[in-house]
C-alpha cells in the first residue's frame, strides 16, 4: 500500500512538472507568435490602426488586463508630460479616461524611463516603496502590477509601452523578453513614421516652392514677352516716348526676373554652405535709390515716403540689394497700403528701415520668420 501511494505521488508530480512544461512551451509559443504578427502590423503601410493591434496582441501575449503606450513631449507649464497615445483595458467595464500626467508626478519611474531602464512591479506596495513620491492619475483603475519598458527613438526615451494586471503578480524573464522586444519594435516603427512625415512634409515644401516661384515668375515674363512681340511687330505703330515706355516695361521686369533668379541661387548656395558674401564700400542711399527706380509700377505706386540720408556702408551690395528689394516687396504683399524707407548713418552703423502701416507679424509668429 505505502508503494501504492509512493508510485502515486511520483506520477502526480511528474504529471505537475509535464503541465508546467506544456504550460510554459504553449506560452514562449503564444509570445513568440504575437511578437511575430506585431512585426507584420507594424510593417504594413496598408493596415488602420496598427499601434492599437500590436497593443493588443502584447496585452494578450502577458495575459494583462490593460496595456498602454505613452510618448514624452515638453509641455510650457509643466515641463515634460506623458500623453497617452493608445491605451486598452481587457474589461472595458473597468476602463477609465487616460490622462496626460507630468513627469514630475513620479520622479523615480520618469528617472528610469529616460535612462533607458524599465519598471517592472510586481505589486502595488512595491511601486509605493521605489517611487514613494508617485501620484497615480487613474484612480479606482490603478494598477497592482506593471511591465514597462521605455520606447528609444534615435538614442533617446522618447515614451513607454507597458502592460498591467490588476492583482499582484511577478513578470518572469519571458514576459520582460516579450515587453524589450515590443518596445524595440515600436521605437522603430515611430522612428520611420517620423521620417516618412518629415520627407511627406518636403516634398510638399517643394511643390509650394516650385508653385510660387513659376507664379512670380510667370507676371514679369508675360509682360516682357507681349511688350517685346508688340514692338517687334508693330514698331512704327508706337511713338518715340511709348517705344522708350515699352522699353523701360521691359527692363524693370527683366530685372525683376534676374532678382527672383539671384533669390533661388542664393537660396541652394545657403542650403549648401557655398555661399559667398564680398564685402566693398558703397552708397547705401544710391542702392536704395537703384532698387526703387527698378521696382514695378504697381509696387513702386505705394512707396509714399522716401528719405534717403548720403550714407557709406562696407557690405556686399549684391546681397544688400536683395534684402533692400524683398523688405520692399513684403511690405506690398503682407503689409498696408502705405510704404516707407529711410536710410541713415547712426554712430558707426547705418539703419535701413522699410516700414508700412499694415498690421504686422502675429506675435505668435515672430520666432519662425527667419526659418526656411
Amino acid at each position: 500500500k505505502a508503494e501504492m501511494i509512493a508510485n502515486a505521488w511520483r506520477r502526480e508530480r511528474q504529471t505537475g512538472a509535464l503541465v508546467e512544461i506544456l504550460q510554459s512551451r504553449e506560452l514562449a509559443m503564444r509570445q513568440q507568435m504575437a511578437l511575430t504578427e506585431g512585426t507584420q502590423l507594424l510593417l504594413s503601410r496598408d493596415l488602420e490602426s496598427p499601434l492599437n493591434r500590436t497593443l493588443n496582441l502584447v496585452m494578450s501575449a502577458l495575459d494583462g488586463d490593460a496595456a498602454y503606450i505613452e510618448l514624452f513631449e515638453t509641455d510650457a507649464e509643466l515641463s515634460v508630460v506623458s500623453r497617452p497615445i493608445e491605451h486598452l483595458y481587457r474589461d472595458a467595464s473597468r476602463a477609465v479616461d487616460s490622462v496626460t500626467w507630468p513627469l514630475s508626478w513620479s520622479p523615480v519611474a520618469a528617472e528610469r524611463y529616460l535612462a533607458g531602464l524599465p519598471n517592472v512591479l510586481s505589486s502595488e506596495a512595491e511601486e509605493a516603496d521605489s517611487d514613494p513620491d508617485r501620484i497615480e492619475p487613474y484612480g479606482t483603475a490603478s494598477l497592482a502590477a506593471e511591465c514597462n519598458y521605455p520606447i528609444i527613438s534615435k538614442g533617446e526615451a522618447i515614451g513607454f509601452v507597458g502592460v498591467g494586471t490588476f492583482e499582484p503578480r511577478q513578470w518572469i524573464e519571458a514576459d520582460r523578453s516579450v515587453m524589450r522586444s515590443f518596445s524595440l519594435m515600436l521605437g522603430a516603427y515611430l522612428e520611420r513614421e517620423q521620417a516618412m512625415q518629415e520627407l511627406a512634409d518636403l516634398v510638399e515644401a517643394k511643390d509650394r516652392f516650385i508653385g510660387s516661384v513659376s507664379h512670380e515668375l510667370r507676371t514679369p515674363l508675360a509682360v516682357v514677352v507681349g511688350l517685346a512681340a508688340e514692338l517687334e511687330d508693330n514698331a512704327d505703330a508706337f511713338s518715340v516716348e511709348e517705344r522708350d515706355e515699352f522699353l523701360g516695361m521691359i527692363r524693370r521686369q527683366s530685372t525683376e526676373v534676374s532678382d527672383i533668379i539671384d533669390d533661388l541661387l542664393v537660396s541652394t548656395r545657403i542650403s549648401e554652405t557655398e555661399l559667398t558674401v564680398i564685402s566693398e564700400p558703397f552708397r547705401l542711399d544710391e542702392l536704395v535709390a537703384g532698387v526703387l527706380r527698378d521696382l514695378p509700377l504697381d509696387i513702386a505706386a505705394q512707396v509714399s515716403t522716401v528719405q534717403l540720408t548720403a550714407t557709406r556702408v562696407e557690405a556686399d551690395p549684391l546681397r544688400t540689394r536683395q534684402i533692400v528689394r524683398n523688405l520692399i516687396t513684403n511690405a506690398d504683399r503682407y503689409g498696408g497700403d502705405r510704404i516707407e524707407i529711410t536710410v541713415n548713418p547712426s554712430e558707426d552703423r547705418a539703419v535701413l528701415a522699410v516700414a508700412d502701416n499694415g498690421p504686422g507679424v502675429p506675435k505668435e509668429r515672430r520666432e519662425a520668420i527667419f526659418e526656411a
